[in-house]
């Protein structure tokens, strides 16, 4: 590998299985110093074994997401042990079946939580420490839902729209700081959820 990811600390939440586990072993293959956050301890650590398997650097922390405390604890925690945050991947998700009439108001705010909340909060916490260095690099994970729409999936669309309009307004706030923030729009994406 590269190694462009050299002496860079990445934050990525939702690390314990899917895209978030195979985005922290790319990371530690291009040499990144990996925090593997996630609400699932046992995936979390599999995760961090993994990379240390393949001689890389990582450590696992458990957050919810959704929990502002926890939040704001990961950051906290990643920028303390390893003097600053480099990269921050918001990739912790759910999923949410239903059209729109047949979807709960308990589903649609869990998905909306997970999916738009935990962005927020935890992009809230980290963009500090990245102001601070004037550097930083943040990917938050939509999908092409968002554009495109899915039947059966009226919840989870407008979560990850959501977070297209939020990567959009990030982007202008942060970019005359050294910060840059992107979306990442897959299609469908055989993972557990």
């Amino acid at each position: 590998m590269s190694e462009r990811l050299a002496n860079k600390v990445c934050v990525i939440t939702g690390a314990g299985s899917g895209i978030g586990r195979a985005s922290a072993l790319l990371f530690a293959r291009e040499a990144g110093c990996v925090v593997v956050a996630d609400v699932d301890k046992a995936g979390a650590d599999e995760t961090v074994r993994q990379i240390k398997s393949e001689g890389g650097a990582a450590s696992s922390f458990i957050v919810d997401v959704t929990d502002a405390a926890a939040a704001k604890r990961l950051a906290e925690n990643a920028a303390a042990t390893y003097g600053r945050i480099d990269v921050l991947f918001n990739n912790a998700g759910i999923s949410g079946v239903g059209s729109l009439h047949e979807t709960s108001e308990e589903l649609w705010d869990r998905v909306m939580a997970v999916n738009v909340r935990g962005v927020f909060l935890v992009s809230k916490f980290v963009v500090p420490h990245m102001l601070e260095r004037r550097a930083g690099s943040i990917i938050n994970m939509s999908s092409t839902i968002a554009d495109i729409g899915l039947a059966q999936r009226a919840s989870y669309a407008a979560s990850k729209g959501a977070i297209l309009a939020l990567t959009r307004a990030m982007q202008v706030d942060y970019a005359p700081f050294g910060i840059r923030v992107n979306a990442l729009l897959p299609g469908t994406i055989h993972t557990p959820f």
